[in-house]
């Protein structure tokens, strides 16, 4: 009988420690789910490098990054978020889904470059052209036709229960 105490209250000292394992394994699995990547540190560009390019380029990259980064947040962008960015950038980020608001702040000027002039397109990516965005944005405008109840379909049909 003592042996059987013995274990019995093994077993319970030990489980303490294995729900705790199970609840790290649980919150780890949900911030996975939840997490919103941090922007990036841009490095300071080198004499010569990418400085050397236009820009106004790279200012509007930097715009658009701030700009996914709010709408990847599900926040409204202020007057700020949107300054200096054109209609087209605009409307190409508010046509690109959560994981490609992602990409576009992970990915670097030079990628993002590539993919609006069309030349090394990002994977996953809505095209950096009107005609797409457009196509895009429309079909994310579309709602379905909520349900009727019962009630109203019998309404409808001149049945009043």
């Amino acid at each position: 009988m003592k042996s059987i105490l013995m274990k019995v209250a093994a077993v319970l000292a030990a489980m303490p420690r294995f729900v705790w394992q199970k609840v790290c394994v649980c919150g780890e699995w949900i911030s996975q789910l939840v997490a919103v990547p941090a922007m990036p540190v841009e490095a300071a560009p080198a004499p010569g490098g990418e400085a050397s390019g236009n820009t106004a380029d790279l200012e509007e990259i930097k715009g658009m990054k701030r700009l996914a980064g709010v709408l990847v947040q599900d926040q409204t962008p202020s007057e700020d978020d949107t300054k200096g960015l054109s209609d087209k950038a605009i409307d190409w980020l508010r046509a690109l889904d959560r994981r490609s608001l992602c990409a576009v702040l992970a990915a670097d000027a030079s990628q993002l470059r590539a993919h609006m002039r069309g030349k090394a397109p990002i994977r996953g990516m809505v095209p950096y052209d009107t005609a797409a965005i457009k196509d895009v944005l429309a079909a994310n405008a579309r709602q379905p036709e909520p349900r009727k109840t019962l009630r109203a379909a019998l309404a409808e049909q001149g049945i009043h229960p």
